[in-house]
């Protein structure tokens, strides 16, 4: 999880439920100063018991170490609060 992406990025595009192959020039910058190279683009939905959440904007880095899960951008995108603590999230419509 990061708090201050403004994209979901992932490593396996069988995460992309309608990818779409990314042809512009931008890359991602990771924390360890490397570049990535985007290869696809999506969105999604994810079903709660309860409710749906949009996930925009999904980049497919293939090289990418890891998933990342923008807190920011979840919370924007679907009206709602993210509760942490240091074993448990919550999610709570606004």
């Amino acid at each position: 999880m990061d708090s201050g992406s403004n994209a979901y990025v992932t490593n396996n595009v069988e995460n992309l439920d309608s990818k779409r192959p990314f042809d512009g020039n931008e890359i991602v910058g990771v924390s360890n100063g490397v570049s990535l190279s985007i290869k696809n683009t999506s969105l999604s939905i994810v079903h709660s018991h309860n409710n749906r959440f949009l996930l925009k904007n999904i980049i497919h880095c293939p090289q990418d170490a890891t998933d990342l899960f923008s807190i920011n951008k979840f919370y924007v995108d679907n009206d709602v609060t993210f509760h942490l603590t240091h074993n448990a999230y919550s999610v709570q419509d606004n």
